[in-house]
């Protein structure tokens, strides 16, 4: 107090003192030093006179009869700062909360289109979680105001990015409510690891589960132009994101065909998958590109040895494993029932030359979800992974697939685990 006796007009030392009464519970001591903090430092530092209303915001939040003016004051922190993103959320959410759902919904919109997300950062915590937040609010006002889509695609994206735990929970809930369970993350399945090579990334679904796991670092490869370019709009400014167009085989800096399939998820290097009579894509539409090529001995050997590679390339698999004679701790790859003969083969260079011990089968499920049982590779056959799909075929298909998170019914596809 005696600072504040010397100079009671310091922005700082109002600051200061508004954060002790607050760290307290002195809601009206605390409001009183944001206020001063605020008006005093208007001409000093702006940054600071905005975080100050921020945090008064939240005080005259907590006093519920003084709601209109919380809201006032981030009201005027947007007019001060319109380019900083935390009022913005902050006031969107308070909408939320009354709920006034059209306004929430306008503010989020507002925020997303107006907002910078790389400014300088707060000296404080003030209930921001960061640049999903808003994309948040918007999902959340969406569905209330009847623009279910919107709310619908808002929360498949957040689900495929590293949110807080309380966020997390609530992105979940709301997918299961719309009836989209089966693509909620199961990070906790992932194994450990820091690096991650995602082949085959697609729009980066495999890669949102492994950062949510506390990866450090992901490779994503994704040859195709028009899926690239979704995989960059979500992951493109994730310092933790190397994404690549390389389309990863078993031969290096070739430049090749690559069969872009219209259809989501079908794209491959492997014409059969898309020509072949009895290929189950037969006669989907596709355009072919150029590619270049690059093996996955090569790209350990500029990145890292990963510790998961996930491997997902619409029947070009074994075209992948062969540019691969190094052992990562844990590799997946996508199998389907009709390609168990080349399945088998692929396990048994996998054990012959990467060294691998260990194999599990599952079906469809997420990319990620690491399997509980593994089988010894050791004297392993053909007649032994029919004699599984046999097993587990019934019970998945009369309810497994729905336990499992409301997944593909039919047990004719999954992806195959080594270690």
């Amino acid at each position: 107090m005696r600072v504040f006796v010397e100079d009671p007009f310091n922005q700082e030392v109002n600051f200061s003192l508004g954060l002790l009464y607050d760290e307290v519970g002195h809601n009206a001591g605390a409001a009183s030093f944001y206020i001063r903090a605020a008006e005093f430092g208007r001409d000093q530092d702006t940054l600071l006179v905005y975080e100050s209303l921020l945090r008064l915001s939240a005080v005259l939040d907590r006093q519920r009869h003084r709601m209109f003016s919380a809201r006032g004051s981030l009201l005027r922190a947007i007019a001060l700062k319109p380019k900083r993103p935390e009022a913005y959320f902050l006031l969107s959410r308070f909408y939320e909360r009354l709920p006034e759902y059209e306004d929430a919904y306008f503010i989020a919109c507002m925020g997303l289109a107006h907002a910078e997300f790389d400014g300088e950062p707060l000296r404080t915590d003030v209930q921001y979680p960061g640049s999903y937040g808003l994309l948040f609010e918007k999902s959340v006002a969406a569905w209330w105001i009847g623009l279910k889509d919107e709310s619908l695609d808002g929360f498949r994206a957040l689900n495929r990015i590293d949110l807080d735990p309380q966020h997390r929970q609530a992105v979940e809930s709301n997918l299961k409510q719309m009836g989209w369970g089966h693509e909620i993350i199961q990070s906790s399945t992932v194994p450990p690891g820091k690096l991650f090579f995602d082949v085959g990334a697609n729009r980066g679904e495999a890669t949102g589960v492994a950062l949510s796991a506390g990866y450090e670092k992901v490779v994503a490869f994704e040859p195709g132009p028009r899926i690239l370019e979704l995989l960059k709009q979500n992951y493109g400014n994730d310092e933790r994101v190397v994404i690549s167009s390389l389309a990863v085989s078993d031969t290096d800096g070739e430049i090749v065909r690559f069969y872009e399939a219209d259809e989501d998820g079908l794209s491959t290097l492997n014409p059969n998958w898309l020509m072949a009579d009895d290929s189950r894509y037969y006669g989907k539409p596709f355009r072919e590109i150029e590619a270049k090529t690059a093996t996955l001995d090569t790209l350990i050997g500029e990145y890292g040895l990963p510790d998961l590679i996930k491997i997902d390339v619409e029947g070009a698999e074994d075209w992948v494993l062969h540019g691969l004679t190094l052992k990562p701790e844990n590799l997946a790859f996508e199998w389907h029932v009709e390609e168990l003969p080349k399945v088998l083969t692929m396990l048994q260079r996998l054990r012959d030359v990467n060294g691998y011990s260990q194999y599990a089968l599952q079906y469809i499920t997420h990319h990620l979800h690491a399997p509980m049982e593994y089988r010894a590779l050791e004297g392993l056959t053909l007649e032994s992974l029919f004699a599984w799909h046999l097993e587990s075929k019934g019970p998945w298909e009369s309810g497994g697939w729905q336990e499992a998170g409301g997944l593909r019914p039919t047990a004719d596809a999954g992806m195959m685990w080594v270690r």
